[in-house]
């Protein structure tokens, strides 16, 4: 029985060593993916996409601080709730396309599992979007496109990694972005599979 303790106490610190040794301070992250609107922003808008780049940097074995930024875009859904609440009867829709531009901080917690070629992980974070809409033009009425607002945005979520060599990973993750937007806010689900080196 002591040995069998002592060969797991040896087991816990060289895990624990080569959790310390595998840690970089900086990592770069690059993917993209789609984004789902929620509540009443999918009822004006379809599924988008997106692209995202993150700087993250290691301030403990478990925990990073993320420096993002990102890109979304939204056709109109001319055959969605909104189109035919405001827009009865009129059936020639084009442009009205949603893009987003977001820049903001995250944190990124990751339990210490280095054996395990999977790791879970979780992220909050806060940040600027900001919003424009592309000039639309409905039956015979052209609609100029308004200026680009900036507004607040929070989002949280989870995602797992996978490592593919020493120095790279794969991961997939999805996150709940609510920007707050007057009235309602603006709430959409990107999910997102890409590279960290």
């Amino acid at each position: 029985m002591k040995k069998l303790l002592f060969t797991m106490v040896l087991l816990v610190f060289f895990a624990a060593g080569v959790s310390a040794q595998d840690v970089k301070p900086f990592s770069i992250y690059v993917g993209g993916g789609v984004t789902v609107p929620s509540g009443d922003f999918a009822d004006a808008y379809k599924m988008g996409f997106h692209g995202m780049a993150a700087l993250g940097y290691s301030v403990a074995p478990m925990f990073q601080i993320l420096a993002k930024g990102e890109y979304h875009s939204f056709a109109f859904d001319n055959t969605g709730a909104f189109a035919k609440a405001e827009y009865a009867g009129e059936t020639k829709f084009s442009g009205g396309s949603l893009n987003i531009i977001m820049a903001g901080v995250a944190g990124k917690l990751a339990p210490s599992a280095p054996l395990i070629p999977i790791k879970p992980y979780g992220l909050a974070g806060i940040g600027l979007a900001s919003m424009g809409i592309t000039e639309q033009t409905i039956g015979e009425d052209k609609i100029e496109a308004p200026d680009r607002v900036n507004k607040l945005y929070f989002e949280i979520g989870a995602g797992v990694e996978m490592k593919l060599a020493p120095a790279v990973a794969f991961f997939v993750q999805a996150r709940y972005v609510s920007i707050s937007t007057e009235g309602t806010s603006t709430n959409m689900i990107p999910i997102t599979v890409g590279v960290k080196f």
